[in-house]
């Protein structure tokens, strides 16, 4: 498991999407933690992302949960921490928390999957298209980006490029485009299902215009929290630490501050 850590203090374990890898989340993450400086940051490369690999037995998000929470033992011990995650980065997340409620101080869950899903997802829209740029990309680079930026212009993709593309180049695609998604995705049984209430700070923060993983079926989880907030950004899609950029990075700051 690659992984890297800046800071001392309160461990905070960052897991990023799929088909990325830990700059995902640095990138954006630092100027919000530089200014809060009482945590450690951990970030990861999941299992089949940036330079962590995976057996030849690896399946899916079982899997990966099992490797992130023997990962947490070795590197932090019994030491209490918060989980960061976004989009099935946040649904490992959940995961986690699951099996170890009771270490965890916090967690928040940008953009996140979640495991009862109904296919409430809003209609795929461009809210912004800046025309002339671009044009050299690469065929693999502008289908992604095209797919995943609901706000198309040169300084989005200037971001994608700088921050999202590296994790793409360094991904298993192998096992990524196998039949995974189908058998493995999701988790033997639903996050938190045992639960009534969790009683710890939590953010979820989504996109409006989210057409990957909505923003409707995550409210049943929120429900769930007694000390939560739940966001959804206007304006913005999946890739919403890009598009609303200031936006989310306050979001995730007020977070910060409400763990204590």
């Amino acid at each position: 498991m690659h992984y890297k850590i800046i800071g001392e203090g309160r461990p905070v374990i960052i897991l990023h999407s799929m088909g990325t890898n830990l700059r995902a989340m640095e990138a954006w993450l630092e100027p919000v933690f530089l200014k809060d400086e009482r945590f450690k940051r951990i970030y990861l490369d999941l299992p089949a992302h940036g330079k962590s690999t995976i057996s030849c037995d690896f399946k899916g998000t079982e899997h990966s949960v099992e490797n992130v929470i023997s990962f947490i033992g070795q590197t932090i011990g019994n030491e209490d921490f918060s989980l960061l995650g976004m989009s099935y980065g946040a649904y490992a997340a959940q995961g986690i928390m699951d099996r170890m409620t009771e270490r965890v101080e916090g967690i928040a869950l940008i953009v996140p999957a979640v495991h009862n899903r109904t296919g409430r997802l809003p209609e795929r829209a461009v809210l912004t298209h800046e025309a002339g740029f671009g044009k050299d990309l690469d065929e693999d680079i502008t289908k992604a980006f095209k797919t995943l930026m609901a706000i198309q212009t040169k300084s989005s993709l200037d971001l994608f490029i700088d921050e999202i593309q590296p994790g793409r180049e360094l991904a298993d695609r192998e096992f990524l485009t196998s039949d995974w998604r189908e058998n493995y995705y999701l988790l033997d049984a639903a996050p938190f299902a045992r639960l009534e209430s969790i009683d710890v700070p939590a953010l979820f923060l989504m996109g409006k215009q989210d057409w990957i993983c909505g923003w409707e079926d995550q409210y049943d989880l929120f429900k769930k929290f007694t000390r939560a907030s739940f966001i959804v950004l206007e304006g913005s899609g999946h890739m919403l630490h890009i598009e609303k950029r200031e936006m989310a990075s306050t979001c995730v700051e007020d977070w910060l501050k409400a763990l204590g």
